[in-house]
This record gives C-alpha cells, structure tokens and sequence, in this order.
C-alpha cells in the first residue's frame, strides 16, 4: 500500500494573513512623522520654559525694585524728581542683600542702570539648561515725574522700564522689555 502525500497550500482566512511591505513602509513613515513632530513640541517647551524663567526672574528683580521705592520716605523721592540736571541716586539694596542705587532719569537724560543678575544662583544644584547662561544681563531706566496739582497734593509717578536679554543660544539673544508704574502720595492713607 502506498501512502498519498498531498502538497496542498493551507487556506488562511483574510483576517489572519500577514501585512505587506508596503504597510509596514506607511506605517514606519507615520511613526517618524509623529516622533518628529512631538520631539519639536518637545524642544519648544524646554525653550519657552527657560523664556518664562527668564521673564519671572527679571519681574522678581523690578519689582523688589519697585517695592524698595514704595518703602522710602516721600522726600526722598520728590528729591530725585526736583533735581532736573542731575537727579541724586535713589539707595536701593540688590538682591544678594548688598547696597544698590537707581539713578533716576531726567527728561534731557536718560540714565540706563546696567545690572548683571544671577538667575540661577537660588537653585542647590548648578545643573543650567542647556543654551542657558548663569547671568542675565538687565537694564533699568527709573522716571520720576511730578504730578502734583498744588501744594497740599503731592504725587509722584513712578515709572521703571526694564529690559533683559534671552540666551543666545536658544533665542539668538532677543531683547524683551516690560515697564512697572506706582504713584505715591505724601497724604496719609489712614489716621491712627
């Protein structure tokens, strides 16, 4: 007796065939087309993070500025104010708790106050993003005007214009700039 072998090809079913070279092709590209595009969202939120810390920092500094300026006694600004040839320097203390003065703008001069911050210098570990410095050079230009309507009102606008530079590595070093204002008043708030 002689054994009949067949060579007969196994019916598989549509759902169990395996995918062509072609679909494994599209989907390799769809793969790299969407890691490329989350690696950039990536990439923009680490530079727009750094930008933020950047931007906070120098609001921290203006408005300790500012706050310092709001403590003095109202004499001592109108006297900055008065004096129109050369303003007298306004004593601050910057933020390493060291003395500091703004010297304020006149309306022939404008005096630019140059100061290198340490943005990093409050974190433990000295680990900088990558593209960022550990110091941000800043500006200040105080304007002190006089609003005082007569002699019993005296108010003063105070005015601190602030610019502050971006790395250049992440940001070709950009140049932002923002502006705080307070008047004071020599009238007292309340009575005690």
């Amino acid at each position: 007796m002689k054994l009949a072998i067949s060579r007969r090809t196994p019916v598989v079913a549509d759902h169990q065939r395996g995918l062509t070279l072609t679909e494994v092709m599209v989907g390799m590209f769809l793969f790299v087309l969407l890691a490329f595009g989350v690696a950039n969202l990536l990439i923009d939120a680490r530079r727009l993070s750094v930008a933020a810390l950047y931007e906070s920092s120098a609001l921290v500094v203006a408005e300790g500025y500012m706050e310092q300026m709001k403590a003095m006694p109202f004499a001592t600004l109108a006297g900055s104010a008065s004096s129109v040839s050369s303003p007298s320097a306004i004593q601050t203390v910057n933020g390493a708790g060291e003395p500091d003065s703004l010297t304020p703008s006149t309306a022939a001069v404008k005096t630019a106050n140059a100061r290198s911050i340490d943005v990093f210098g409050h974190y433990k570990q000295k680990t900088l993003p990558a593209g960022a410095k550990d110091v941000m050079p800043m500006t200040f230009v105080v304007t002190i005007t006089d609003l005082s309507a007569g002699v019993d009102d005296a108010r003063l606008l105070i005015q601190l214009n602030y610019t502050w530079k971006l790395p250049p590595a992440l940001f070709g070093g950009r140049t932002q700039s923002r502006s705080l204002a307070l008047i004071r008043s020599n009238v007292r708030a309340f009575v005690n």
